[in-house]
C-alpha cells in the first residue's frame, strides 16, 4: 500500500509538471501570435502610408525583425524596401526644380539607413541593390572623372565627396558579406578589391591574406599599382582613403623588415615605388603635405633613405619657428598633469585672459579630483565674476563625482543647491545610482528621490524644457514603478498629438521639411523629439503591462508615429510567420502595385 501511495504521488507530481509546462507553452505560444498579429496589422499599415520613402523605411525594419525565423519573407520585404526608395528617387527627381536640395537625389541619409539594415542581415542583397537604387546625380558622381574633365564646377567637391560615401559603404558591405558567407568570403573579397580604392582595402587585404595568402599576394600587387596611377587630390580635395591606405601598406612593409611574421605581404619593387610617390607628394604638392607630414619621415628613414634630408629641409620651411615659442612653452608646461596648483595659481597672471580662464579652470578640476571641492569652488568664485554658468557646472560635476563615489547624502546636498532645471537630472541620476548600488536596501530612499524631482515638474508641461524635464522623472519610474511612469507618459499623449499636428501642418508647409503630404518622414528622426519628449521608453513600458502599452500607442492618431511604436515593440521579440501570412502580404503588395 506504502509503495502504491508513492507511485500515486509521483504520478501526480508529473502531471502537474506536464500541466505547468504545457501552461507555459501555451503562454508563450499566445504571446508569439499577438506579436505575430501586430506585425501583420503594421505590415498592412505601412503598405497604406502615403510616402513611399516611409514604406521603405518600414518594410526594411519590418524584415530586419522576422529575418531571424523566416529569411525568404524578409529578403521580399527588403526588394520591396528597395523598390518603394526608387519611387521616392524618382518622385524627388520629378520636383528637382522645387526642391533641389532633396537628400534623396544623391543617395543621402534615407538610402543609407535602409540599405545598412539590410545589409546587417543580407550584405550580398544589400549589394545588389547599392547599384538597383543609385540616384542619377550620385551615377553621374561615380563616372565623373576630373582629370578628364577640365571645366570648372562648383560640385567637383561635392562629387568627389558623394563618390567617396558610395565607394566606402561598398567596401563595407563586402567586409559584412564575406563575414556572413565564410565559405564564399575569398572570393567576395577578391571581388570587392577589384573595386576602387577605399578605407576598407587594407582590412580586406589582412582578412584575404588570413584564408587565402596567394590570393591576397595577387590583389596586393593590383592595388599597389592602382596607387601608383592615382593621386593623393583630386577636384582640389584631399583623397583621404588613398592617403591613408598608403600609410598603412608602408607601415605594414616596416614592421614586416622588423622579421614581425606577416601572412600579408607585397612586392619590394613596388613598394619602393610607393614609398617614392608619396615622398614626392609631400615635397613638390603644398596642397596635400600638410595630410602626410605626421608619417613621412619614418617612412623616408625606412623605406627611402636618401629623401630623409630633403625631407627635413622641407618641413623646416613648412613650419617655421613661431615667434610666441617661448611664451608657449611656458603655458604648456603650466598646464602639464604634474604641475602643483598653487605654482598654477602663481602664474596665471602673466598670460592673457583667455589663458587665464583655462589656468583656473584646470586648478580646480585638479583640486576637485583630489577630493578637495571646497578650495576648487573658491577658485572660480574668486577669479570669475557673474559667471553663473560656470559655478552651476562646477556644481553640477561635483554631484555627479559624489554620486559615482557613493556619497549619496552629499551628492543630495549638493543637487538641491542647484536651479531647478539642473537639479531634475541630477535627482534622477542619483536615484538610479542607488538603486543599482543596492535594490533591497536603497529603494525607499531612491523612491523618495523620484519622488522630490517630480515636485519640481509639472504633470500638464506647457512648453519644450517642462516636456524634457517630466521626460527624465518618467525614466526614472521605469525601473522603480513602472505602473506610475506609463500614467505619467498616458497623460501627456493629448500633447504629443495636438504638437505633432500642428508641427505636421507647420512644416509641411516648408521646402525640404521633414513633412510632405501631411505625413512625417519617420527615417529623418522621431518628429516629438523636437518638443523635448522621448518614445523610446515605449518598449520598457510593454514589459512591465504589454496591453496597457498597446492602448497608449494605438491611443497615437499618426499611422506612421503608430508604426514606429509597434516595431519599437516587436524589435528582439520572436515573430513566427507562416506561408500563409506571406501569401497574404504578397497578395496585398500585388494589389498597391496595381493600382
Amino acid at each position: 500500500m506504502r509503495i502504491n501511495r508513492c507511485l500515486l504521488l509521483l504520478v501526480a507530481l508529473l502531471c502537474s509538471v506536464a500541466i505547468l509546462a504545457q501552461s507555459e507553452d501555451d503562454a508563450v505560444n499566445a504571446r508569439k501570435a499577438r506579436l505575430n498579429a501586430i506585425l501583420e496589422e503594421s505590415l498592412g499599415d505601412v503598405q497604406n502610408l502615403k510616402l513611399p520613402e516611409n514604406r521603405a523605411f518600414f518594410y526594411s525594419r519590418i524584415g530586419n525583425i522576422i529575418w531571424p525565423q523566416d529569411q525568404k519573407r524578409a529578403r521580399s520585404l527588403f526588394l520591396y524596401a528597395a523598390t518603394e526608395l526608387v519611387n521616392a528617387q524618382n518622385f524627388a527627381e520629378s520636383k528637382r526644380s522645387l526642391n533641389p536640395y532633396n537628400e534623396l537625389l544623391t543617395g543621402g541619409n534615407t538610402r543609407q539607413q535602409i540599405l545598412n539594415t539590410i545589409a546587417s542581415r543580407d550584405a550580398e542583397l544589400a549589394l545588389e541593390l547599392l547599384t538597383r537604387t543609385c540616384p542619377a546625380a550620385l551615377q553621374r558622381a561615380l563616372d565623373n572623372d576630373p582629370d578628364k574633365n577640365k571645366k570648372i564646377s562648383n560640385y567637383h567637391q561635392n562629387n568627389a565627396h558623394l563618390a567617396q560615401n558610395e565607394n566606402y559603404m561598398e567596401q563595407n558591405f563586402y567586409r559584412m558579406a564575406a563575414e556572413q558567407s565564410p565559405e564564399r568570403a575569398v572570393k567576395i573579397l577578391k571581388e570587392s578589391l577589384s573595386k576602387g580604392l577605399s578605407n576598407e582595402t587594407f582590412n580586406q587585404l589582412n582578412r584575404l591574406a588570413e584564408k587565402d595568402p596567394a590570393a591576397a599576394a595577387e590583389m596586393a600587387s593590383q592595388v599597389v599599382e592602382k596607387l601608383l596611377r592615382s593621386g593623393y587630390v583630386a577636384s582640389e580635395q584631399p583623397l583621404y582613403a588613398n592617403i591613408q591606405l598608403t600609410q598603412s601598406i608602408l607601415n605594414h612593409q616596416m614592421s614586416r623588415q622588423n622579421g614581425d611574421d606577416i601572412k600579408l605581404k607585397f612586392d619590394n619593387t613596388q613598394i619602393r615605388d610607393l614609398a617614392a610617390k608619396f615622398v614626392s607628394a609631400y615635397l613638390t604638392d603644398k596642397q596635400v603635405a600638410p595630410y602626410l607630414g605626421s608619417s613621412i619621415l619614418p617612412i623616408a628613414e625606412k623605406l627611402l633613405p636618401s629623401s630623409v634630408e630633403q625631407i627635413k629641409k622641407a618641413t623646416s620651411r613648412m613650419n617655421p619657428q613661431n615667434g610666441n615659442s617661448d611664451y608657449d612653452a611656458a603655458y604648456q608646461k603650466l598646464m602639464e598633469n604634474d604641475t602643483p596648483v598653487e605654482q598654477m595659481l602663481a602664474a596665471a597672471n602673466k598670460f592673457p585672459i583667455n589663458n587665464r580662464r583655462q589656468i583656473y579652470q584646470t586648478a580646480s578640476n585638479k583640486l576637485m579630483g583630489q577630493g578637495d571641492w571646497q578650495s576648487a569652488r573658491e577658485i572660480l568664485s574668486e577669479n570669475f565674476e557673474d559667471d553663473d554658468y560656470m559655478i552651476t557646472n562646477f556644481e553640477s560635476q561635483l554631484g555627479d563625482n559624489l554620486t559615482n563615489q557613493g556619497k549619496f547624502a552629499e551628492a543630495e546636498r549638493v543637487i538641491d543647491g542647484l536651479p531647478v532645471e539642473n537639479r531634475i537630472g541630477h535627482l534622477v541620476n542619483l536615484s538610479t545610482a542607488m538603486l543599482a548600488r543596492d535594490p533591497k536596501e536603497n529603494r525607499v530612499q531612491a523612491l523618495a528621490l523620484l519622488e522630490k524631482a517630480r515636485q519640481l515638474t509639472s504633470e500638464k508641461p506647457e512648453n519644450t524644457n517642462e516636456m524634457n524635464m517630466l521626460m527624465q522623472v518618467i525614466g526614472g519610474y521605469v525601473q522603480l514603478n513602472p505602473a506610475e511612469a506609463i500614467r505619467l507618459y498616458e497623460g501627456v499623449v493629448p500633447k504629443i498629438v495636438e504638437l505633432t499636428d500642428a508641427s505636421a501642418v507647420l512644416n509641411g508647409f516648408q521646402v525640404n521639411s521633414n513633412v510632405r503630404d501631411g505625413e512625417f518622414l519617420i527615417v529623418h528622426g522621431d518628429p516629438f523629439n523636437n518638443f523635448g519628449g522621448n518614445l523610446s521608453m515605449i518598449g520598457a513600458f510593454s514589459r512591465f503591462d504589454f496591453d496597457r502599452t498597446m492602448k497608449l500607442v494605438d491611443s497615437f492618431n499618426r499611422p506612421e508615429m503608430r508604426i514606429s511604436l509597434r516595431l519599437q515593440l516587436l524589435d528582439g521579440s520572436e515573430i513566427i510567420t507562416s506561408s500563409v501570412t506571406t501569401r497574404s502580404s504578397i497578395s496585398i503588395w500585388n494589389q498597391r502595385k496595381g493600382k
